[in-house]
């Protein structure tokens, strides 16, 4: 179990009050030697279990949810502190920062960078030895992210509690896992089984299982 929370640019809010005209540019934001501080509050908690079932197979769970909240000088969340989903150690069914937030669908861009403000996440996965440094897996991952509040620019990005189930992920594959005691290599092939992004009743893909829809991931030392 482990819980991470932090916090930026409170200092620096009290800091102006030392001087008789804080630094100020045509955005009406703070600045420090010209350029912005971010202020925001933010959190996030792993939970992970490990269970063997034979002494050459195991079962491992994890969960994760965060929480980031701008306030003050920003309205949004600097970017590398922003909550993504997707790539080798996430829901390996999409590509890194590629999935969401919600049920958005940026068809133009191909969903590029998606970041947002609130994650869930859910990872399952069996892993068995196989013969000598060769390990095998089947895992089935689940989550997604949303934006706090609306963004007109991203439509049904947004967390809404009525919905927010309906907009959950799913993807489900197979690995091979070369362990070397001191390290290990990982190769991951998942393919998606729900699409948030797809019109609400179109969502599940096993009308489109196709080799074309596989993501291969590659990876030094196990996803969780």
């Amino acid at each position: 179990l482990q819980w991470n929370a932090e916090t930026a640019g409170g200092l620096l809010q009290l800091s102006r009050n030392l001087f008789p005209a804080a630094a100020i540019n045509d955005d009406s934001k703070y600045v420090v030697f010209g350029v912005p501080y971010s202020q925001y509050l933010r959190g996030d908690f792993d939970f992970r279990h490990f269970r063997f079932i034979t002494p050459t197979s195991s079962l491992g769970f994890r969960f994760i949810t965060g929480l980031g909240i701008p306030y003050g000088n920003s309205s949004v969340m600097p970017f590398v502190k922003s909550f993504y989903v997707g790539g080798a150690n996430s829901i390996r069914a999409w590509r890194a920062r590629s999935l969401g937030p919600g049920s958005y669908s940026d068809s133009v861009v191909g969903k590029i960078d998606q970041i947002g403000d609130i994650k869930l996440e859910w990872n399952l996965e069996y892993r068995l030895k196989l013969y000598k440094i060769f390990e095998g897996a089947a895992f089935i991952d689940a989550g997604n992210i949303w934006l706090r509040q609306k963004d007109l620019e991203r439509p049904n990005a947004e967390f809404e509690f009525n919905r927010f189930y309906k907009e959950i992920a799913m993807g489900t594959g197979i690995g091979l896992r070369l362990n070397f005691d001191f390290f290990i290599i990982r190769i991951d092939a998942a393919h998606p089984l729900r699409e948030p992004s797809y019109l609400e009743g179109d969502r599940w893909s096993f009308d489109r299982v196709a080799m074309k829809n596989v993501i291969f991931n590659f990876g030094i030392g196990y996803p969780f």
